[in-house]
């Protein structure tokens, strides 16, 4: 658990051990389809991340 209480669960592949953030259906690197859930260390090296513009149908604003 990090230090404010804060748990990152993540989905680990049961094949090939590759970590992922969920929801996952295959793994991307052996196409497994076993997971099991782990607790995050709260380390590790940030590969690429996601700026949305345009949110989701359920996640705009009332007035658009």
């Amino acid at each position: 658990m990090g230090k404010d209480g804060l748990q990152l669960v993540l989905l680990k592949c049961q094949r090939c051990q590759a970590l992922f953030i969920p929801p996952k259906y295959n793994c991307s690197q052996c196409m497994g389809t076993d997971f099991a859930s782990v607790v995050s260390e709260w380390r590790g090296k940030l590969k690429t991340y996601t700026t949305i513009r345009v949110p989701p149908l359920g996640l705009r604003p009332s007035s658009l």
